[in-house]
């Protein structure tokens, strides 16, 4: 049963996420989350939990030297700051996952970055950073991306 009120706690040895990142996750998620009825009621205390178990779930797999880097990336998260997330999460990935060849360039950084644009623009449907990006890299932007952006001004 002591597992079942751990659920409820909020250890701060444990996890990498500060209590306040939790605690604006938390409330983010919620106000996202249209319940109804009895179930609005209980998805905040849900998504408390459910933002603690995350939080002891990349405790495991990533190292605490990057804690302050994950706070900042779950608050731009809570803050919609598409870009700087993607851009943030992208630097975080480039330092954490080895790759030959290009490990420790700026090009590294740019893949994972593009590679994060393109799923988070259609979550956040924010296509104008993944266009700019793509823009930057000089790479053409696909006809199914340029119909999502919203239309240019002039005559």
């Amino acid at each position: 049963m002591s597992w079942f009120l751990d659920l409820f706690t909020d250890d701060p040895d444990k996890g990498i996420l500060y209590k306040e990142t939790k605690a604006a996750l938390a409330e983010y998620l919620d106000s996202k989350i249209k319940a109804k009825g009895v179930l609005e009621m209980v998805d905040g205390p849900i998504l408390k939990i459910a933002v603690n178990e995350i939080d002891d779930w990349l405790l495991d797999r990533i190292p605490i030297e990057h804690e302050e880097t994950v706070n900042n990336i779950v608050m731009d998260i809570t803050e919609e700051d598409f870009d700087s997330f993607t851009e943030k999460l992208a630097d975080l990935v480039a330092l954490i996952v080895p790759t030959p060849i290009i490990d420790g360039t700026e090009m590294e950084s740019d893949i994972f970055h593009t590679a994060l644009l393109v799923p988070f623009s259609y979550l956040f449907k924010d296509f104008q950073a993944l266009a700019d990006k793509l823009t930057e890299m000089n790479i053409p932007i696909p006809e199914f991306i340029q119909k999502k952006l919203p239309p240019q001004g002039g005559n």
